[in-house]
């Protein structure tokens, strides 16, 4: 999250929204949580790539690229710690060796997972999107605090060299 104001009044999720078709974008920039993001994060081609990787790879997304990496480097050039977020299955497995080298962390989260939990064992009836989004900032969260209480351990008993 960037703060935006010095009063701390508002902030911005530090996020690149990109997707080959304008659909998505226009979903999201419509919903309840739309005016969150900067209009100018968001990158989307016209045509989409019909869930074929390749076509998205080599053609219509190859397209995309410079864009993609302008705004990237423009919201990660401030950050302490970058991560990532992927969350269709194909695009997680056939990226996240790039995703592992270049990010601090990177979460990689199948929908259909999240929704089987909701269904299975919060037993709720129709999932929303708020529900997912509740379930992946609890994972979020408790890698935070791992990480913190790991870094505390070591301040507090130091290995002797």
């Amino acid at each position: 999250m960037q703060q935006t104001h010095k009063t701390g009044s508002r902030y911005v999720p530090r996020a690149v929204l990109v997707d080959l078709e304008p659909g998505t974008m226009d979903a999201i920039r419509s919903s309840t949580y739309g005016e969150l993001f900067r209009p100018d994060n968001f990158v989307f081609g016209q045509s989409g790539a019909g869930n074929n990787w390749a076509k998205g790879h080599y053609t219509e997304g190859a397209e995309l690229v410079e864009a993609v990496m302008d705004v990237v480097r423009k919201e990660a050039e401030p950050c302490d710690c970058l991560q990532d977020t992927v969350v269709e299955p194909y695009n997680a497995t056939l990226s996240v060796h790039q995703l592992v080298e270049n990010t601090d962390e990177t979460f990689c989260i199948d929908n259909e997972a999240l929704y089987d939990i909701c269904f299975r064992t919060l037993r709720l009836s129709s999932p929303t999107y708020g529900d997912l989004n509740h379930l992946v900032s609890e994972v979020g969260v408790e890698e935070e605090f791992d990480e913190q209480e790991e870094v505390m351990a070591e301040e507090e008993y130091p290995e002797d060299g």
